[in-house]
């Protein structure tokens, strides 16, 4: 007669998936680093094309907030469409490989929502510095600059 725990046997049933879910982890942290390097070097290229729109738009008079979310589209229109996309892909196969398990959980648009406001805030982040350079040089160094 053989005895095991219930615990033990829990374990080893699920230790695949425990590995799987380490994988997973470290693979995503790889991949937001990799995404957040490739938003701010496209919100660099962008704020330096657009230092003299920048510098005439305050002359006439545009307010800090209303350079900073012309700046920030961009990045709210590549984000917003990311989200929608992995969302529902994300969802569909998590739908899918969660139909191997006696208990499943409903998800909602919730989660997607809040992980299109964690991707927003993990793309502005890098690029804030950025942007306050940009916002705040003086409009007639940045008409005179030639970059």
């Amino acid at each position: 007669m053989e005895y095991t725990f219930v615990d033990d046997q829990v374990d080893q049933f699920y230790g695949k998936d425990n590995q799987l879910a380490m994988c997973l982890y470290c693979f995503s942290f790889i991949a937001l680093f990799i995404s957040c390097l490739g938003i701010f070097g496209l919100m660099s290229i962008s704020i330096r094309e657009r230092v003299r729109e920048l510098g005439i738009r305050k002359i006439v008079g545009a307010m800090f907030f209303d350079l900073a979310f012309l700046l920030l589209l961009d990045i709210i229109i590549i984000v917003g469409i990311a989200t929608i996309i992995g969302g529902f892909t994300g969802g569909y196969i998590a739908d899918r490989w969660l139909q191997n398990f006696s208990y499943h959980i409903n998800r909602g648009l919730g989660i997607i929502m809040l992980s299109f406001i964690i991707a927003l805030l993990m793309a502005i982040i890098p690029v804030s510095l950025k942007l306050w350079k940009a916002i705040t040089v003086e409009p007639v160094m940045a008409i005179k600059s030639d970059s």
